[in-house]
């Protein structure tokens, strides 16, 4: 008997508001009964920054674990492993930083994301805050690697309550097709300016992005899913 699966696999493309291209994300997805797998690999040309990143969440979104590693200037400067138990997350991690690391981060509810800084991940901040109530900005309460922009620094557990707002459905044209999206403005800072994300389908998968701090708008290039089983 085969065991069912939807697997999804895309290319974002990241570009910088003058048109230099800055870099590119691979991406997977798996979607079983029980819940979902994620698999990303960016590359960052300007900062010679490599991620691989890889995380599981149940079918109410929820993290479950993940893992991050980061390579800059060709040394890998920190390598973090992380599993949640509803209202705490265990971490371990390696970093040039702070060498080995453990953590135990306790929240008074339940954790709702990951943020690995991939912006696969970063899209199914739409999948945590829903598609009800448009307008209205939701914290969600999440656990991420790093506060910097690009996610190289730190690489621990870091407590974040994330705004999102959703702003509702559009028709967006992408280099991969033209889809029905949810748009979404994402507050990672109070300091910072939202970012505007737009996520495609019940598995939020990743269109766009464009950022006004990071000067980078990024497109999704590539998309395939394929159902097995």
């Amino acid at each position: 008997m085969n065991f069912p699966f939807r697997k999804i696999d895309g290319v974002v493309d990241y570009v910088q508001h003058d048109g230099v291209a800055r870099g590119r994300e691979w991406f997977s997805m798996h979607r079983y009964a029980g819940g979902r797998v994620f698999r990303a690999c960016c590359q960052m040309n300007q900062e010679a920054l490599i991620r691989d990143a890889t995380w599981t969440m149940d079918d109410a979104w929820r993290p479950l674990d993940g893992h991050v590693r980061v390579i800059l200037d060709s040394k890998i400067i920190g390598s973090t492993w992380y599993a949640f138990d509803g209202n705490s997350v265990r971490c371990e991690a390696r970093t040039s930083a702070h060498g080995h690391v453990s953590q135990t981060q306790i929240s008074d509810r339940p954790y709702e994301f990951l943020g690995l800084h991939p912006l696969l991940a970063d899209g199914l901040l739409g999948a945590a805050r829903g598609r009800t109530d448009p307008g209205r900005e939701r914290f969600i309460r999440s656990i991420t690697c790093s506060y910097s922009q690009n996610g190289e620094t730190e690489l621990l557990a870091l407590p974040i309550d994330i705004g999102v707002a959703y702003l509702g459905d559009e028709q967006l044209s992408v280099p991969a097709g033209t889809f029905m999206a949810s748009r979404y403005a994402v507050r990672w800072r109070p300091e910072w300016a939202p970012a505007d994300y737009w996520v495609f389908g019940d598995d939020y998968v990743f269109l766009k992005s464009d950022w006004a701090v990071s000067s980078l708008t990024c497109e999704l290039v590539s998309l395939v899913s394929s159902d097995e089983g």
